[in-house]
């Protein structure tokens, strides 16, 4: 396995710090996005959406950083994603249990 295939969100945020985000790691300023939504980590969000990570990207699975949060009940996350307009019709393909 690459160990660049999902680096931490620690390291996205330390290449941002430097400046040094490439284009190799821009789109994965979008998954990072993701993540930081779903463990509700609204600092983190707001930094890379500054950053220019996108309200709307999908991740492989076609899941949002709106859907993220929705799932992982992060209301602070979800009310600053729909300000970055993140659109609420997007559905992912993760299948959920009810």
């Amino acid at each position: 396995m690459n160990c660049f295939a999902r680096p931490a969100i620690s390291i996205v945020l330390l290449l941002l710090s430097a400046g040094t985000l490439c284009a190799q790691f821009s789109a994965e300023r979008d998954a990072t996005l993701i993540r930081a939504a779903a463990a509700g980590d609204l600092t983190t969000v707001n930094r890379l959406l500054k950053e220019g990570a996108s309200a709307k990207a999908k991740d492989d699975r076609g899941r949002t950083a709106l859907n993220a949060a929705v799932y992982e009940n992060r209301i602070e996350v979800v009310r600053r994603l729909l300000a970055a307009d993140a659109d609420v019709n997007e559905a992912d393909l993760v299948p959920r249990r009810l």
